[in-house]
């Protein structure tokens, strides 16, 4: 819903005489119908509701033409009113950018391949520009699940980051020129939710160090705790010797 004026729309729209007017909320349809059974100038209704007298005009024919007028105090029901002025036309959807990947995203989700994975293989293998978001919404529009309970965790910013290093399947590695077992690492602000993420094809301790030492020179500062997610014991060992 948006407002206009001081008056209430949707997104709905409906054909008179050929074109195609703003449908008002219905509440304000009502008003429109009782100012005029009372006798209301088309002009004066339009002034206090701030809208064109050719929208009040449109309105007041469809009042006649259903007989609104005759019995002044007698509002029609929003049901007749909703039959009267006819259905709303559907403002027509965005095709989804991974439309295209449709067949091929179901065989890799078959394959049991992960969403990140599936996002980072149409960049490499189809040059997709999308969002990782578009990739999760379309896989959920596949696949619906069950809605899960949560409690939401509040963090101030800067105070944490959540870090995720995970297998993404067999990729095309240009130094070694050949298939390799690839990992993502991917660190998320809990605050802002901002991410960074990078493409690598070794688990090393070493890799790991570099891996946050750039993630914080992207995001330019460094948080208060770093929170694992899902990563390699042998890490989880270095980081936690004792």
């Amino acid at each position: 819903m948006c407002t206009t004026s001081g008056v209430w729309h949707n997104a709905s729209r409906l054909k008179f005489g050929g074109r195609k007017m703003k449908r008002k909320h219905m509440n304000h349809i009502q008003d429109i119908i009782r100012r005029l059974q009372l006798g209301e100038s088309e002009r004066r209704i339009a002034q206090d509701m701030q809208v064109s007298r050719g929208t009040i005009r449109k309105y007041h024919q469809i009042a006649k033409e259903k007989g609104y007028l005759e019995n002044p105090g007698v509002r029609p029901r929003d049901s007749e009113l909703k039959e009267a002025l006819g259905p709303g036309v559907q403002v027509p959807r965005q095709p989804s950018t991974v439309e295209p990947y449709r067949e091929t995203i179901k065989g890799w989700l078959e394959q049991g391949i992960e969403m990140t994975a599936i996002w980072l293989r149409l960049q490499e293998n189809y040059g997709y520009k999308g969002s990782y978001s578009s990739i999760r919404r379309f896989v959920h529009q596949l696949e619906p699940v069950e809605p899960e309970a949560f409690i939401r965790v509040h963090s101030e910013p800067g105070e944490d980051m959540q870090v995720d290093f995970g297998s993404v399947g067999q990729l095309y590695d240009p130094v070694s020129k050949r298939l390799r077992t690839a990992y993502v690492f991917v660190a998320t602000l809990c605050y802002s939710r901002h991410q960074y993420a990078e493409l690598v094809f070794d688990q090393k301790v070493g890799t790991w160090i570099s891996l946050h030492k750039r993630t914080f020179e992207y995001f330019g500062g460094v948080p208060k705790r770093v929170i694992l997610d899902y990563v390699p014991r042998h890490i989880i060992v270095f980081m936690c010797p004792s």
